[in-house]
């Protein structure tokens, strides 16, 4: 692909992740949103007039259309994750899905063939996973300084806006599993470097609802790992990784710039301090691999998206006996 002088985001949607998104990408040289447009047309209007987006178009198609767009950033419900995302890529248009990507592993699997086709960049949008702190602490695991891991221990929840109680909505792609799963089996894979094998896990939910909250247990080679999911309820989103020779704890695996070291006699403090947030870590990355002409991000890959997707996939189908949710 020809190189850009600037990369332009269109964005379908105008919720919550919509606005965060747009708020990230104004302080990010060499980004600019060029387009929006959302289901209701006046809320596309006033965020174009707020953040001085040149186009606020009335349809998804339009934004889809444009000449003025190269990136099409995807923040609504998972239901609408696999046609919007189609529509993207068939209009020559690089696409970065919210998380969770697709309702189905199949659909993602398509959905990264067409974009390998294509010669156009698909990822999953996880800001979490490109946290500055998560490079330096692989590189603390790789280099074995608490020895070989064998227990993590993952936390995560998440509150619901009033306008996107979608996420109690199982057919939507709502759940605990579905919303906040992925990226925790994600920040495992990447961090040591090897896919989870074997897992299975429990839930909790209201009758005719989603998993409000649940619990994985997962194996990667010779690790294992506890996962609690909660959008019930608040936990602290962080994670404890045991060794034979020590232990690492992060108090945020989502912004937080530090995570602390210990020892049996010792004790210290990896810092990550003064670089820049997780979710501007996360667009710098996407803009470099389209300008590279790459089709996918080497930190979140698609095989790691389908991988992941296969096992929430197939954990609701344990649980609630339909492969289709």
């Amino acid at each position: 692909m020809e190189r850009m002088k600037s990369i332009r985001y269109g964005i379908l949607g105008t919720g919550l992740n919509a606005k965060k998104a747009i708020a990230v990408l104004t302080t990010i040289a060499g980004s600019e949103v060029s387009a929006i447009a959302g289901r209701e047309a006046l809320d596309a209007k006033y965020l174009a007039q707020k953040w001085q987006i040149p186009r606020a178009f009335e349809s998804y198609e339009e934004v889809c259309q444009s000449p003025d767009v190269d990136v099409v950033f995807i923040p609504q419900e998972n239901r609408g994750h696999y046609a919007c995302a189609k529509l993207a890529l068939e209009n020559g248009k690089h696409v970065v899905m919210e998380a969770p990507f697709t309702r189905h592993q199949v659909g993602a699997s398509e959905l990264f063939m067409l974009a390998q086709n294509k010669g156009l960049f698909l990822m999953e949008a996880q800001v979490g996973l490109f946290n500055p702190l998560f490079a330096k602490l692989k590189a603390v695991l790789e280099a074995g300084e608490i020895g070989q891991v064998k227990l993590v221990e993952l936390k995560a929840s998440a509150s619901l806006p009033k306008d996107e109680q979608w996420q109690k909505d199982l057919a939507a792609g709502g759940g605990a599993l579905n919303i906040l799963g992925s990226s925790q089996i994600n920040l495992l894979t990447y961090l040591l470097g090897q896919e989870v094998t074997a897992y299975n896990g429990l839930d909790y939910n209201q009758v005719g609802a989603a998993d409000d909250y649940s619990v994985l247990n997962l194996k990667a080679g010779a690790v294992l790992a506890n996962v609690t999911l909660s959008i019930d309820f608040a936990v602290a989103n962080e994670m404890k990784i045991y060794g034979n020779e020590g232990q690492i704890i992060v108090k945020d695996t989502v912004f937080g710039d530090n995570a602390i070291i210990q020892k049996t006699n010792t004790k210290k403090r990896l810092l990550a301090k003064g670089q820049e947030n997780a979710a501007q870590a996360m667009f710098k990355a996407i803009n470099a691999a389209i300008l590279a002409g790459q089709t996918e991000s080497e930190i979140l890959t698609g095989q790691m998206t389908q991988s992941a997707l296969k096992l929430i996939e197939s954990t609701y189908q344990a649980w609630y006996g339909d492969p289709l949710n």
